[in-house]
């Protein structure tokens, strides 16, 4: 009975409703001893988020402020080296945590794991290395970043994230980054991001990268990649682009390849033969580096339905 009336009490808590969150707070306040520890939790919550924004002086304005933000909790670039534990008290508030540029980060903090709801994670340009057991329990999980980061394999546990959509990798510092096969079979993940550093010491790529048939939107940086694997494993790719880097030379076999393909950026490259566009009358949009303008005229002849965008940003 205890757990449920703490179960039914913490509902009221994170209530949008403001009479509900006023008789939450006045009954843990009041009734039971054992709703001491949540409201305490709560109250150094409160006193952490006061001290890193200055918006929560209370219990009261620290739920209010999160409602209103759609329980996104944004905590870059402030030379965090470890959360503190009782923020598991937030629980299903959270939606949303960004942790990014925080280079004294080395482990997720492991608080974030009583965050059930949370949809969006991002630690990238942290010292973070491996990805805890805990991570693959978050159900809710939609998007996964890491970017730039010293997480040096994705195992097959996150095949367990059900409903994650987008995946950024990009720029791993350590070594080759071990890319699960079990990727492959996740039908919910649409969007991948990865790229290597321009002055990055990494020349390959796990080709597990190119197996992923459910995939839908791919981002690609490698500067001294050469060739693409068989990319059949690409069959539901409707985007791809591909940035800083110089077309590979079997780039037009892999787009013969992309039945679905309606959305192409090639960007901050060199000039590369505009035969290699040749077959792909299914584009909608082509993007290119503003280099290739010099070649407009035989692209549109190539692509005479398609909308093309020359330009030097992305």
């Amino acid at each position: 009975m205890q757990n449920e009336y703490l179960i039914q009490l913490q509902a009221l808590l994170f209530s949008e409703d403001e009479s509900n969150l006023e008789l939450a707070l006045e009954l843990v306040k009041s009734l039971e001893i054992e709703a001491w520890p949540l409201y305490s939790d709560l109250q150094k919550c409160s006193e952490f988020f006061n001290q890193q924004f200055k918006i929560a002086p209370n219990i009261k304005a620290l739920l209010q402020y999160l409602h209103k933000n759609q329980g996104e909790i944004t905590l870059a670039h402030r030379q965090i080296n470890h959360l503190p534990s009782y923020l598991y008290a937030l629980g299903s508030l959270v939606r949303s945590l960004n942790l990014n540029d925080n280079p004294h980060l080395s482990q997720l903090p492991e608080c974030i794991a009583h965050f059930s709801e949370l949809k969006n994670l991002s630690f990238d340009y942290t010292a973070i290395a491996e990805l805890p057991q805990w991570l693959w329990e978050l159900q809710h999980l939609e998007t996964l970043r890491f970017k730039n980061s010293l997480v040096y394999a994705i195992p097959d546990d996150i095949s367990r994230l059900s409903r994650l959509e987008i995946l950024d990798v990009s720029n791993p510092i350590r070594s080759l980054l071990k890319i699960s096969p079990a990727l492959s079979k996740m039908n919910k993940l649409a969007v991948l991001h990865f790229s290597l550093n321009v002055d990055s010491k990494i020349q390959s790529i796990d080709t597990q990268l190119f197996n992923m048939p459910h995939l839908k939107v791919m981002y690609l940086s490698a500067p001294n990649f050469q060739n693409f694997p068989n990319p059949t494993q690409w069959a539901s790719l409707e985007k791809l682009v591909l940035l800083h880097m110089q077309p590979p030379p079997n780039l037009a076999f892999t787009l013969a390849q992309l039945p679905k393909l309606k959305t192409l950026f090639i960007a901050h490259s060199q000039p590369f033969a505009p035969s290699i566009l040749n077959g792909l009358p299914q584009l909608d949009y082509l993007h290119l580096s503003r280099q290739m303008i010099a070649f407009k005229t035989e692209i549109l002849e190539l692509l005479p339905n398609t909308h093309i965008d020359f330009s030097t940003f992305y």
